[in-house]
C-alpha cells in the first residue's frame, strides 16, 4: 500500500495514477505544496535500471511536481486530478483552472524533472469547460479534453514539434458528431495498436431516443495531416428504448494476440448495476461486438465506472452498497476463430477490494483509478478517500498475483 508523504486529511491520494515503464505519478489535489497551500501535487517515483518499482516503492523519496513553481495563482483543489506520463514528459492537470502543466526530464533515470514553466490551454481561456480533465500522450501526440467545454464537450489534439516535449502546439478540436451532444471526452483511450496510434473518445451523454444512450469514437492518427481520422462510431449493443444508459463512461484499449484492436466500454448506469461490452476489430468488417461482462454480486453498484486491460487480463471497477469500491478481475481464455469474426473469450476470475474503508465508514474512492500493469504483472488501484494514519489522506493499493 503506497502513502503520501505527510499525509493530512482530504489530501486524495490517489485521485489520478499514471504508469510508464519504470515510473509511476500519483496525484494528490489536496496535497499542500511547497509554499504550505494545499494547491495540490504529483508525486512520481521512478526505479533504477530496470529494478520493479512495485517492489521498493514504499522507500523510495518521490519527485515532486509541484504547482507552487508557477508563482500568482490562486490556489485551487484540482491540481494533480489528471495526469499522463510518456517517455520524459509528464502532463499535471487543473481542470478547474483549465490548464494543463509540462514536466521534462532531462537523461536517463535518475535525473532530475523539472518544470518547464509551460502550460497547455484551451483555445476559450474564459470558458475552459473542464479542460484538463482527462489527458492521454503517446510520444510527440497529447489528447486533452474539456468535457464541458461548447456545445457538448471538446477534446483538443496537441503536437510537440521540438521532438523533446517544449513545442505544443494545437492541431485539431473535436466537437460532437453530428452536433449537439453531452460530454464528449468524459473518457479517453489511446493506445499504438499494429503500428497505428488509435484513439477512443467518450461521449456517454449523447442522446438517442431522447434518452442518454452514449457513443464511443474511435480514430486513427494520420501523420501526413497530422489530424485523428474517424474510422466508426460504437453504440450501446444493449441500449433498451426509453432507458438511459451511460455507454462511453470509461474506457480502455489494448491490442490483441492477432494484432487487432480491442475496445472495452464500460456503461456503470445501465439497469440494474452496469455492464462492459468489449469489441474487437476486424479487417473488412470494422468492429464488432464480442462479448458482455455483467457485474458479479448483486450488490456491486456503477459496474464499469472504470476500466484497464491488456490483451490477457481485464479489470473492471464498481462502486458498492458496502461503503467500499470492488474491482472484478478478467483473464483471457485462448481465442477461438471461425472465419473472419471469431470471437474474444474473457473468464471472470477473482475479486479485489480494499483493506479498510474511509474515515469514520464513509466511502473510500477504492478503485476511482485503475490501472493494469503488464509487466511486472500488477494491479494499481487507488483510494482517494482511504484511511491512513486516522485521517482520510487516501492511498493507492498494488496488487500482485500469488504466481507472477
Amino acid at each position: 500500500t503506497i502513502h503520501p508523504v505527510g499525509a493530512t486529511g482530504g489530501d486524495q491520494f490517489g485521485a489520478a495514477v499514471a504508469v510508464s515503464s519504470d515510473r509511476v505519478v500519483f496525484g494528490g489535489p489536496g496535497l499542500s505544496s511547497f509554499v504550505g497551500e494545499e494547491t495540490g501535487q504529483a508525486l512520481l517515483y521512478e526505479a533504477p535500471d530496470d529494478a520493479m518499482w512495485q517492489n521498493d516503492l514504499r522507500s523510495t523519496v518521490p519527485i515532486v511536481l509541484d504547482r507552487s513553481f508557477f508563482g500568482g495563482e490562486d490556489p485551487s483543489p484540482q491540481f494533480a486530478a489528471e495526469i499522463a506520463l510518456s517517455g520524459q514528459v509528464a502532463l499535471v492537470g487543473n481542470p478547474v483552472a483549465g490548464q494543463v502543466h509540462i514536466y521534462r526530464r532531462d537523461g536517463a533515470v535518475g535525473s532530475p524533472w523539472q518544470s518547464l514553466f509551460m502550460q497547455v490551454f484551451p483555445p476559450d481561456q474564459e470558458e475552459p469547460g473542464g479542460f484538463g480533465t482527462n489527458i492521454v500522450i503517446s510520444d510527440d501526440i497529447a489528447v486533452i479534453a474539456a468535457p464541458y467545454a461548447g456545445i457538448g464537450g471538446e477534446v483538443y489534439v496537441y503536437k510537440d514539434d521540438s521532438g523533446e516535449g517544449l513545442d505544443w502546439g494545437l492541431v485539431q478540436t473535436m466537437t460532437p458528431e453530428g452536433g449537439s451532444s453531452g460530454t464528449l471526452g468524459v473518457s479517453l483511450a489511446m493506445k499504438e495498436v499494429g503500428g497505428q496510434l488509435r484513439l477512443a473518445v467518450g461521449d456517454p451523454g449523447n442522446i438517442f431516443d431522447t434518452q442518454n444512450s452514449g457513443e464511443v469514437h474511435l480514430y486513427t492518427w494520420n501523420a501526413g495531416s497530422m489530424q485523428f481520422n474517424i474510422d466508426a462510431t460504437l453504440t450501446n449493443p444493449g441500449y433498451l428504448s426509453g432507458e438511459s444508459s451511460s455507454f462511453g463512461s470509461a474506457i480502455a484499449l489494448a491490442e490483441s494476440s492477432t494484432l487487432s484492436l480491442l475496445v472495452a466500454a464500460g456503461d456503470y448506469w445501465t439497469y440494474p448495476a452496469g455492464r462492459v461490452d468489449i469489441f474487437e476489430e476486424f479487417a473488412g468488417a470494422g468492429f464488432i461486438a464480442q462479448q458482455t461482462l455483467l457485474p458479479q454480486a448483486s450488490h456491486y453498484e456503477l459496474f464499469g465506472a472504470q476500466v484497464s486491460f491488456d490483451d490477457g487480463v481485464l479489470a473492471i471497477a464498481s462502486s458498492s452498497s458496502e461503503f467500499t469500491g470492488n474491482i472484478s478481475v478478467y483473464e483471457r481464455f485462448t481465442p477461438l476463430r471461425s472465419g473472419r469474426t471469431g470471437w474474444v473469450n474473457y473468464g471472470y476470475t477473482y475479486n479485489l477490494s480494499s483493506a479498510a474503508g474511509g474515515s469514520n465508514g464513509f466511502f473510500d474512492g477504492f478503485a476511482t483509478q485503475i490501472e493494469v500493469v503488464s509487466s511486472p504483472r500488477r494491479i494499481l488501484a487507488s483510494a482517494p478517500g482511504a484511511d491512513y494514519m486516522q485521517i482520510n489522506a487516501g492511498c493507492v493499493y498494488s496488487f500482485a498475483p500469488s504466481v507472477d
